[in-house]
């Protein structure tokens, strides 16, 4: 029990850690955006012109900030730096105006998030780590977040989508821990 929550507790530290990189990180593009020899009233004056006709789309500022003279990477910093100042609202590329029926699938996977979910890679995860999990196993690390620190209540839900990852990544049921207990599953042996 000691080494889950150790391991929890180093989590929760690398993701502080994480977050204060992020913050220094901000800082620093705005320092340099407030560096940069523009004018900014200029540029802000030609995208409040484009409010209309922009629609969030970034390279409309991208060739008003190339007009001012900046270079690419400066270019960069700057639309990082706005774009974390109006909340993302902008984006880089316009969505395809293809009608469904005319888009070319075949340029893209099938299933590109198979077996990629959150609950399945923790499924994953804890069978890797011991060989043999119980479904309560699989939705501890699953939902750490929520049961550990939130102190939110284990919901059916929890048990639903922790079977079903279990099933979908392919593990086997061995049988159960106790009598009405937990599943206990195991990954397939390989039979080469």
């Amino acid at each position: 029990m000691s080494d889950e929550t150790d391991e929890i507790v180093r989590d929760l530290e690398q993701r502080a850690r994480q977050n204060k990189a992020r913050k220094r990180q901000e800082v620093a593009i705005e320092t340099a955006v407030r560096e940069l020899k523009v004018d900014w009233e200029l540029f802000q004056s030609e995208v409040w012109g484009l409010d209309a006709r922009c629609n969030g789309d970034l390279r409309r500022c991208c060739r008003i900030l190339k007009r001012v003279g900046l270079s690419n990477l400066e270019i960069a910093i700057v639309l990082s730096y706005f774009l974390r100042v109006l909340g993302n609202k902008c984006r880089t590329r316009k969505h395809s105006h293809k009608p469904r029926w005319c888009r070319n699938l075949s340029r893209r996977l099938a299933k590109p998030a198979r077996l990629r979910g959150r609950v399945q890679m923790a499924a994953k995860r804890v069978l890797y780590l011991y060989g043999t999990a119980t479904t309560s196993d699989v939705i501890d690390y699953a939902y750490a977040l929520q049961l550990l620190i939130l102190g939110e209540r284990r919901r059916n839900d929890f048990n639903r989508a922790a079977r079903r990852s279990l099933e979908a990544i392919g593990a086997v049921k061995i049988a159960r821990e106790r009598a009405n207990g937990p599943w206990l599953w195991r990954m397939p042996t390989d039979a080469t």
